[in-house]
């Protein structure tokens, strides 16, 4: 018996475990319902995505996998890639890697979409088929017709192994209700960056991994936008890495660059039709012709896992955007050393010059023609599908914290008193937090006459409690004690409507809530209970005192205020004014966009005032949320425009007063 059992254990051949690459070299199959190339996935289209399917099978089979890219490749978390449009990245990593774990890895996974429309054209016309004609899944769905409606819906797909949720992005509600092991998100930067004000939707989503701690897998791809957004500030928040090619006549190592594209003076279809455009080495400047050489050059690279980690910052010499390789190279440009990332989050990024579908000639005809008779739109439609280069914006820069004491300087007065002028004060406070007993209220105390607002106070208080209180704070005003005679809360959080509008109805004669809208058509405006407008789905509790204002024209407004560039109001600060009020005040920047406004057939250039975005030392993109402070002097401008304690802007619909609304009992 012994003897049997050692011929068996000599001649049992146990084949090895599948890896990402091979089974879908075997196994992958493109469908004739939503490719251009129906029939066998062909791996010769996607050698520059081939380091990415290491990386996941490296996490999927262990540290021991032979053929892992880097002893570190096991720990990676999460994989986010940024390429350009129609790169291959959707259906030869993201869905590539979908098959593969329900196939050789199943659990409970979640495939996420920006938007709820979304679903229906994206599984129905692309997921579907792919499954559907892949006869290595097609096994693991529902056999019966009857079971397939069942099972295969837009909420989820009940597999043999596991089940596949479909989860919308712009839905907390959906991120947070099912455990997951594998995450699997399609054009991310697209996901808003704060989920109905519950925060990062991505967050969101990712602590729902926490019971897989050796085996999470969160796979990302997108096409970038603006960069602010998630794209963009995941790619660079992670090893960015991107794919360096050799040149053949130095053997300088370089990214596939389009900035070195060379052209001769044709046409765009000329360039395009004749294969005109050639490519330059930076290190020696030899020509790459346009004849497949690129082809040969990124498959080469690809071979070797040439991926290297690098920084993306904006400077002086790259104002719009740089990346530099975090390796060793010398003088010449020949690569002497990189160390693989030990991270357990990895990014890339490849433009349109690494796509299998776009040659040299073609993407600089593109160019040529954008540059010469494109508009603003094409241009940044061209940086961000085709140079995969985020769109920076146009901002004003904000006043400096020097510019402000100079502008503000006109009374000398501590923090927490006030020189002898105001005639009223109001606490101004911006709301934060989804409950009640934890709400966090960064606010301001200002003073109030014609022409002029003093700061009195700032900090931040919690609960109701604690606000409540402090209504009845005294100020010392001169030579005289003021009480504040009105709190303010800001009222745009969804999740805290009803809490903030009982607040506000409990003493009607005393709160008042103000909510900002973007581009309205008037300067401010009273929203009452049981008005038309306010009827559906009962917006507002009957005595609650809510104001709408302009934000972006009140933000503005108080702009010029801190740079001392306003006519009607003079802006006074205390000279030991605190130092995050002072930061505060840049958080934002105003970004000039083409908007079409309300009323207005055609589009016009606007302000738009956003979250200030900063790079940070380390190569980070970093979104500033510092900005309650801001928001707090913003809305203390507002009301004393509503209150008629500055000079007062006409406004251009009617604003019901207080004695004519809640009656003689409150006038």
């Amino acid at each position: 018996m012994s003897s049997l059992l050692a011929h068996a254990g000599r001649t049992a051949h146990v084949a090895p475990p599948n890896d990402s690459w091979s089974w879908n070299c075997e196994h992958g199959r493109l469908s004739a319902r939503d490719s251009a190339m129906p029939g066998r996935w062909r791996s010769e289209l996607a050698p520059h995505l081939r380091y990415w399917h290491d990386v996941v099978s490296a996490r999927r089979l262990g540290r021991n996998w032979t053929g892992a890219p880097d002893q570190h490749a096991h720990l990676t978390e999460a994989v986010w890639m940024v390429a350009a449009a129609q790169s291959f990245k959707t259906r030869s990593l993201l869905y590539a890697a979908l098959a593969y774990s329900i196939d050789e890895h199943p659990a409970p996974s979640g495939f996420i979409l920006p938007r709820l429309k979304d679903f229906k054209r994206v599984l129905k016309g692309r997921i579907r088929p792919f499954f559907e004609d892949t006869p290595q899944l097609l096994r693991h769905f529902p056999v019966g017709i009857r079971d397939r409606k069942e099972k295969i819906t837009y909420e989820g797909w009940t597999l043999d192994t596991m089940t596949l949720y479909m989860l919308c992005g712009e839905l907390p509600d959906d991120l947070r209700q099912f455990p997951l092991r594998d995450l699997y998100i399609d054009e991310f930067d697209l996901l808003p960056l704060d989920a109905d004000g519950e925060g990062d939707p991505i967050e969101i989503v990712t602590e729902r991994q926490k019971t897989w701690p050796r085996s999470r897998l969160t796979i990302g791809t997108t096409t970038c936008t603006t960069v602010a957004n998630h794209g963009w500030r995941r790619l660079c928040g992670s090893t960015h890495q991107r794919l360096m090619i050799e040149c053949p006549a130095c053997s300088g190592i370089q990214e596939l660059h389009p900035d070195q594209l060379r052209t001769p003076d044709a046409s765009p279809d000329e360039i395009k039709l004749e294969r005109l455009a050639q490519w330059a080495c930076k290190h020696c400047g030899s020509l790459i012709n346009d004849d497949g050489t690129k082809e040969q050059l990124i498959t080469a690279a690809a071979k070797l896992g040439r991926w290297i980690p690098g920084r993306w910052e904006v400077s002086a010499k790259a104002p719009k955007g740089g990346w530099t390789p975090r390796a060793a190279i010398d003088g010449n440009g020949r690569l002497i050393d990189w160390q693989p990332p030990r991270s357990t989050s990895r990014s890339g990024q490849m433009n349109a010059l690494y796509s299998p579908f776009v040659t040299l000639s073609e993407f600089a005809a593109k160019e040529r023609q954008v540059t010469e008779s494109g508009g603003r739109e094409a241009q940044i439609t061209f940086r961000n599908t085709w140079r995969c280069e985020p769109t920076l914006p146009q901002a004003t820069i904000a006043a400096s914290v020097d510019q402000i004491h100079v502008a503000t300087s006109g009374a000398d007065y501590q923090h927490g008193e006030c020189p002898d002028g105001p005639l009223h004060v109001a606490t101004i406070c911006d709301q934060q937090g989804n409950q009640r007993q934890t709400s966090w209220f960064p606010y301001c105390t200002f003073g109030y006459a014609p022409g002029n607002m003093w700061l009195i106070e700032t900090g931040d208080m919690t609960g109701f409690e604690t606000l409540e209180a402090a209504e009845n704070r005294r100020y010392p005003v001169g030579n005289k004690v003021m009480q504040c005679e009105l709190t303010t809360v800001d009222g745009n959080n969804g999740t805290m409507r009803v809490p903030l509008q009982q607040y506000a109805a409990a003493k009607p004669e005393g709160r008042l809530l103000m909510t900002g809208r973007a581009f309205p058509n008037f300067m401010f405006q009273q929203r009452i209970a049981g008005k038309k407008e306010e009827r559906r789905n009962k917006k507002i509790i009957s005595g609650a005192r809510i104001f709408s204002f302009h934000s972006n024209a009140y933000k503005s407004e108080a702009d010029q205020c801190l740079r001392g560039t306003n006519g009607r109001l003079a802006l006074h600060l205390p000279t030991d004014c605190p130092d995050f009020f002072m930061r505060s005040m840049s958080a934002e920047e105003g970004i000039e966009r083409d908007m079409r406004l309300p009323g207005m057939h055609s589009k016009r250039r606007v302000v738009s005032w956003e979250l200030r975005v900063e790079h940070s030392p380390d190569g980070n993109v970093v979104v500033r949320s510092d900005n309650h402070w801001w928001d707090a002097l913003v809305m203390a401008i507002a009301l004393g425009d509503i209150n008629g304690w500055l000079d007062p802007v006409e406004p251009q619909k009617e604003t019901v007063t207080l004695k004519k609304w809640f009656g003689a009992k409150h006038g």
